[in-house]
């Protein structure tokens, strides 16, 4: 006869102790979770769910998103206050080149003009 695990026995109170009952909870949140209406609506919508899209969805606030294109452009403008300073124009010139490239490759590849940055290596 095999023994029992003394860690799913309720201790004398007849409580099972507070680690394991939050691991008892558990299913029983996922799916109180999973019935949200805000949540369904992410999964329909082939969005990538995080913790932050979630809150955002259940207090009704926007998700930030980040795409590549828009990262480059950032990165483009201050290195150009930086030019003379800390980099040479050659450095910006093949920035500015690389995201015409980057451009007309996404269009041409996945004809798509910008791709948001945390999906991008799900998808493609």
């Amino acid at each position: 006869m095999s023994a029992i695990p003394k860690s799913g026995i309720p201790n004398r109170a007849g409580r099972m102790e507070k680690r394991k009952m939050s691991e008892a909870l558990m299913p029983i949140w996922i799916s109180s979770v999973h019935d949200q209406p805000g949540l369904q609506d992410l999964f329909d919508a082939g969005e990538v769910i995080t913790s932050d899209g979630i809150k955002c969805r259940f207090i009704g606030r926007e998700v930030r998103r980040h795409t590549l294109m828009e990262g480059i452009k950032v990165h483009n403008e201050k290195m150009e206050a930086l030019v003379g300073k800390e980099y040479a124009i050659g450095t910006l010139k093949r920035f500015q080149v690389l995201e015409r490239h980057l451009t007309a490759f996404m269009n041409e590849k996945y004809q798509i003009t910008d791709i948001n940055i945390k999906i991008s290596t799900m998808r493609l």
